[in-house]
């Protein structure tokens, strides 16, 4: 459920479409404004909805929706068969079907490789591209910041964590599913303090909210679970998607360094990073 791979506009392909968007709608609009045939202004259109059939199915929506394309294109010129006869019209229906199906294939099967390229980098970029919250590797990356000053300065810190199952969201369709990530990612943002840390971390079963508190005590992170918890349930409420009244737990170096430890590798396995090896006693 909770693999980078589902299908659904990513924040490239919104970028990818409204820049491909703008500078088609402004050829269509040339076209227009100059008198060119109303079937090849409708052509240039209909590469804007290829565009964006391969942006929710990649090679397969691309084909399709060129073939459909494609039909459209025929049907706006078979009234005017007689005007170009009819071995023009057939040419002209065949060099359209051509690029219709060719920017549908090709540019599916691009959109792919770089989806995948994306997907598989994704732990590489600071910020999740799903939730614009701090990516897998860069939340590891802050924890052991802050276990490393812990172990400097002794200065505490703690961490909420919030698993959202396989069943909160079991009745969204993918594009659903994409839209409740990202504003949870904009939840997050306008919850926490300037000085803390989110992050909502694809794990193999679960969507793990993770918060990193610096310089915060465990009964401050106690105090702040609820409300936190709180907001989440009511913005998945409001989308139809329902979660345990009971969720998250909190941690701090003061009480569970071993947890954290352990959230650490967990969040490190998902973004393909080194495991910490010494776990540390637990002291709850």
């Amino acid at each position: 459920m909770a693999q980078d791979d589902r299908k659904g506009f990513t924040v490239h392909d919104r970028v990818l479409v409204v820049g491909m968007g703008v500078v088609l709608g402004l050829l269509a609009l040339f076209q227009f404004l100059n008198n060119v045939d109303t079937a090849e202004v409708v052509a240039t259109v209909l590469l804007f909805g290829i565009l964006v059939a391969i942006g929710f199915f990649d090679v397969i929506g691309g084909a399709v929706a060129g073939v459909v394309a494609t039909v459209i294109y025929s049907l706006l010129r078979l009234p005017v068969v007689d005007v170009l006869g009819s071995a023009s019209l057939f040419r002209s229906i065949i060099g359209h079907a051509a690029v219709f199906v060719g920017f549908g294939v090709l540019g599916g099967y691009s959109h792919r490789i770089v989806r995948e390229a994306l997907s598989n980098s994704g732990g590489n970029e600071i910020l999740d591209s799903r939730t614009d919250c701090l990516s897998a590797r860069s939340i590891v990356r802050t924890l052991d910041v802050e276990l490393a000053r812990t172990a400097r300065y002794q200065r505490e810190f703690s961490v909420i964590t919030i698993d959202l199952g396989s069943d909160v969201f079991g009745g969204m369709v993918a594009n659903q599913h994409s839209g409740v990530m990202r504003e949870l990612g904009d939840l997050l943002q306008t919850t926490i303090r300037a000085t803390d840390h989110a992050s909502i971390v694809a794990m193999p079963d679960r969507e793990r909210i993770l918060l990193v508190l610096p310089e915060t005590s465990l009964s401050g992170a106690e105090i702040f679970l609820p409300r936190v918890v709180d907001k989440v349930s009511a913005l998945l409420l409001n989308r139809n998607a329902a979660m345990p009244r009971k969720v998250g737990d909190a941690y701090s170096t003061s009480s569970d360094s071993s947890s954290i430890r352990r959230i650490r590798n967990e969040t490190a396995q998902v973004a393909n990073v080194p495991m910490l090896l010494d776990m540390g006693p637990s002291r709850r």
